[in-house]
């Protein structure tokens, strides 16, 4: 099967978030996601994940800063975007040898 049918369509959303700059995705039958980055200070940079299926678009980013002007921008109503939290807080504490801490 080919993937190219879905790609105008997802690429105009892509195309809705132009500071972000799109690295990976998966595209299947109908669903998929995209992943970039975002340059944010000090030179780090959040990520952006963008993903489809038949019931709409989702967006997940490390950025709590710009999470409410990307979700804005892509027609998402704000509670749908989905900010990030750590796994620790998520799931307890586990294997810490395993678990990044962003300074």
């Amino acid at each position: 099967m080919s993937d190219r049918p879905e790609i105008p369509w997802i690429a105009e959303y892509m195309n809705r978030l132009p500071d972000v700059l799109w690295d990976r995705c998966v595209v299947g039958d109908g669903e998929g996601c995209v992943f970039g980055w975002v340059e944010r200070p000090g030179g780090r940079h959040d990520f952006v994940l963008l993903r489809w299926t038949p019931a709409g678009v989702g967006l997940t980013t490390s950025s709590a800063e710009r999470g409410p002007e990307f979700a804005r921008a892509l027609g998402i109503p704000e509670p749908l975007w989905q900010p990030l939290r750590g796994v620790e807080e998520a799931f307890g504490t586990f294997a810490p040898d395993k678990i990044v801490r962003a300074a």
